[in-house]
């Protein structure tokens, strides 16, 4: 809804603005090194997720600023984590077995960001391994409520709302991940540099990732199978 703004930070904190006061309600505490990027969930703004240097990724409620769980699976830096546009796991399997209509091939335009880049994103858009006790715990970081936060009723529990996290690593690999149970459930492998940035296609049946190995590439977000490789830069891609 634009109302609220959320910044990470070097000093191993995520913070959650008004954006028409500028002031702080929320501070999410918890990573054990930088930040390095953070998303709103879509389209909802209920849950926010924060990636670091720690190699992980962490879901919070977006209201309290309690974590919800914590995504392990990576095996170093996390540069970047975006949420899906809504659609879940199940549905986008059942999307991508059906035959298609019309037969036509992915281009790197159908696939946009899910929210805005890194520090600063607003909430206006649009988890390997299993969760540990601690992860479903949750620890809360500071008291204060958002004033903006989505609403708790029933109609606005059955609002179409993001059910995957996509994040972006140091160590070569993309991961898509389900939100409810933290689990990793696939794994993107054919970069030969970091993976520094990472988005979801409208539907949520394609993911792009973009490294320095020169290359952006397409994938399927289902089956995690390779579907176009972008070559020409001849520098990092961001």
């Amino acid at each position: 809804d634009g109302r609220r703004v959320m910044t990470v930070s070097w000093d191993r904190e995520a913070r959650i603005w008004d954006a028409a006061t500028g002031e702080h309600e929320l501070t999410l505490r918890g990573h054990k090194a930088w930040l390095s990027a953070c998303c709103f969930s879509n389209p909802d703004g209920r849950t926010v997720v924060t990636s670091s240097w720690d190699a992980t990724c962490r879901l919070w409620d977006a209201r309290t600023g309690a974590r919800l769980r914590t995504l392990r699976g990576h095996a170093a830096a996390v540069f970047d984590c975006v949420f899906s546009f809504g659609s879940s796991p199940s549905s986008v399997l059942q999307r991508r077995g059906a035959p298609p209509t019309v037969e036509t091939p992915p281009t790197p335009m159908d696939v946009v960001r899910g929210g805005a880049q890194a520090p600063g994103r607003t909430n206006d858009g649009r988890h390997g391994g299993a969760p540990t006790a601690e992860d479903r715990g949750g620890d809360t970081a500071a008291a204060a409520h958002a004033t903006g936060a989505a609403s708790s009723s029933v109609g606005a529990a059955r609002r179409r709302t993001a059910s995957m996290v996509l994040s972006a690593s140091q160590d070569r690999t993309g991961k898509v991940w389900d939100v409810e149970t933290g689990a990793c459930l696939v794994t993107l492998e054919a970069h030969d540099h970091w993976v520094t940035s990472c988005a979801f296609s409208p539907d949520d049946t394609r993911v792009l990732t973009v490294s320095y190995d020169e290359t952006v590439r397409l994938w399927d977000a289902r089956t995690g199978a390779l579907q176009m490789t972008l070559e020409g830069h001849t520098a990092r891609v961001r």
